[in-house]
């Protein structure tokens, strides 16, 4: 919640553009390769938690075109996105999740006029590093929030 209100709140500026990457080696998917055991595959179980992430930060996602490869008969290995944000629809977005990539990776960055946010491991972690002008110029760790 502080970082959805210090987006807000206008510490990036005008929001511009939104980026998210997810990657994890083949041997890290476990169950999930099972469409009847995760729900339908990589995708299925995991990509709603980042554009649901953005949804609550950046407003509504909307515009979405993707393109999902993977062997035939078999799920998803890779899902490339695009789509706009934003109760006006005005900020950019790309998204990966790539499930045969060489190294892990979870990464969420927002791009505004005045700077920019990247929360490394942004699914599971509690960091936000704040730049301007390429620089860092604030790192904040945040609690995990009360259990529902």
């Amino acid at each position: 919640a502080a970082l959805r209100r210090s987006i807000r709140e206008g510490r990036l500026g005008t929001v511009e553009r939104v980026e998210y990457a997810c990657a994890k080696p083949p041997g890290a998917t476990g169950w999930r390769v099972d469409p009847e055991a995760s729900g339908g595959g990589l995708f299925v179980d995991v990509g709603s938690h980042a554009l649901d992430l953005v949804d609550f930060l950046l407003g509504p996602i909307a515009d979405v075109r993707a393109n999902v490869t993977g062997p035939s008969g078999s799920v998803e290995t890779k899902v490339d996105m695009s789509f706009s944000a934003g109760a006006l629809g005005k900020v950019a977005g790309k998204a990966s999740w790539n499930f045969e990539a060489e190294v892990a990776e979870d990464v969420l960055t927002i791009t505004g006029s005045d700077g920019s946010v990247r929360c490394p491991n942004a699914m599971n972690g509690r960091d936000v590093l704040w730049s301007r002008g390429g620089r860092e110029t604030f790192a904040a760790s945040h609690p995990p929030p009360d259990p529902v």
